[in-house]
């Protein structure tokens, strides 16, 4: 076997810390470049931190404001809805009557229906 004299044991791969944060800076831009555009803000909001973050950073950022976004819309469909709003029960008319919940004869229990998924 031919020896060259090149040992791969010393080599030392040492950057400075200039070029491991200009590579943590790509790979950050790389990672926002990739987001829709629901996340406009939130990249925008990164971009303007100083120091940037590294990628983990942003990707928890991010994951914390889609959670945000989630729970909104449940509670947006949750208010629209009103969970417990029931067809087929006979109450009172006017809710402002002292006995506004006083029942006016018998109701089915069977017959009702939950406005939210339809079901008995």
């Amino acid at each position: 076997m031919m020896n060259c004299g090149f040992s791969g044991e010393n080599m030392d791969f040492k950057y400075d810390e200039a070029k491991l944060d200009q590579i943590e800076a790509n790979q950050l831009v790389q990672f926002l470049i990739g987001l829709s555009e629901p996340y406009d803000i939130i990249r925008s909001q990164i971009l303007v931190l100083d120091p940037l973050p590294n990628v983990n950073k942003a990707y928890s950022m991010v994951l914390r404001v889609e959670r945000q976004s989630q729970v909104n819309m449940e509670y947006a469909k949750v208010s629209k809805n009103s969970a417990m709003q029931v067809k087929g029960t006979d109450y009172g008319n006017n809710a402002g009557q002292k006995n506004f919940m006083k029942k006016k004869g018998t109701v089915d229990k069977r017959s009702m229906v939950w406005d939210y998924c339809s079901k008995t």
